[in-house]
């Protein structure tokens, strides 16, 4: 079976490093085609993180160079928090529509948390016209969060609810389905057309998919509860968060939750309709 992991990251930093030690990789891009190769994934989207430190980074990319890969990785460009409060400047729109120009570039991403400013905020509007514009989806970090000085008040996922009623026609994709608040943000996904659910990131390191899916069983039967409440199996999509994960042991383990009659809509063809662009990378 075909494989899109919608939510990885490419991006040189010393956490990364380490989050890759435990999943039992290397943070190279080596080591990721290898290991898309073992799981059997035609094609990886990675999220937009270099240039974190650098006010000047508009936008946000990966840290390395997505050409010439014998397996396609395609991106979605992260919004740096200079970038929203400058949102009014018509070069800092520019540079991110230019960018999203590029055949590689298939979506955008909005880390809130990570940036104390509600999703909803006028200042990422101009953001949301351009994704519309050019007909791609629009990633938010939903749910928990690494780092201990990020908000979580703007990363629940009813933050999305009145983002998704104010841009009725952008498509927003809810990442690790709001974590732990998987009611709420399948609420919201029921209640919206315009979102999808994405269940990278809910476990991490090195383990066996058969033991994980038995030590965490009660916790996976919520997830398997709330996601066949939400009836609309063609409204989540596969991702691993990698480096975090081995990407096989995970994708072995996600396709416990949803019902086997789904998943090549739940591993492939839902990426591939939320995210048109990769069509092209795919080869058709």
């Amino acid at each position: 079976m075909d494989v899109i992991d919608a939510h990885i990251h490419c991006f040189d930093c010393e956490p990364f490093e380490q989050l890759a030690a435990e999943a039992g990789a290397a943070n190279t891009m080596a080591a990721l085609q290898e290991e898309m190769t073992r799981a059997g994934i035609r094609l990886a989207i990675a999220m937009g993180n270099a240039g974190e430190d650098d006010a000047q980074a508009v936008p946000l990319r990966t840290s390395w160079s997505l050409d010439g890969l014998a397996i396609p990785v395609a991106e979605c460009l992260g919004i740096h928090e200079d970038s929203i409060n400058a949102s009014s400047d018509k070069d800092v729109m520019a540079r991110f529509d230019k960018a999203m120009m590029l055949s590689n570039t298939v979506g955008l991403k909005v880390y809130a948390g990570y940036r104390p400013i509600h999703v909803a905020d006028k200042r990422y509007h101009p953001f949301y016209d351009l994704a519309r514009a050019h007909d791609m989806p629009v990633v938010i970090h939903t749910g928990e969060t690494a780092l201990p000085d990020a908000l979580l008040k703007y990363a629940h996922p009813l933050t999305v609810d009145e983002l998704a009623v104010q841009f009725p026609d952008v498509r927003f994709v809810m990442a690790h389905t709001g974590n732990p608040w998987l009611i709420d943000a399948v609420q919201v996904a029921r209640k919206n057309p315009n979102v999808y659910l994405e269940l990278s990131g809910l476990f991490a390191g090195r383990f066996d998919a058969r033991m994980m899916a038995e030590e965490e069983k009660a916790y996976l039967d919520y997830i398997r509860m709330w996601t066949r409440y939400l009836g609309r199996y063609d409204k989540i999509l596969y991702g691993s968060d990698w480096p975090l994960v081995n990407q096989a042991d995970y994708q072995e383990l996600m396709a416990t939750v949803v019902p086997s009659a789904y998943h090549e809509d739940f591993f492939y063809h839902n990426a591939r309709a939320v995210f048109p662009k990769i069509g092209a990378l795919l080869g058709g």
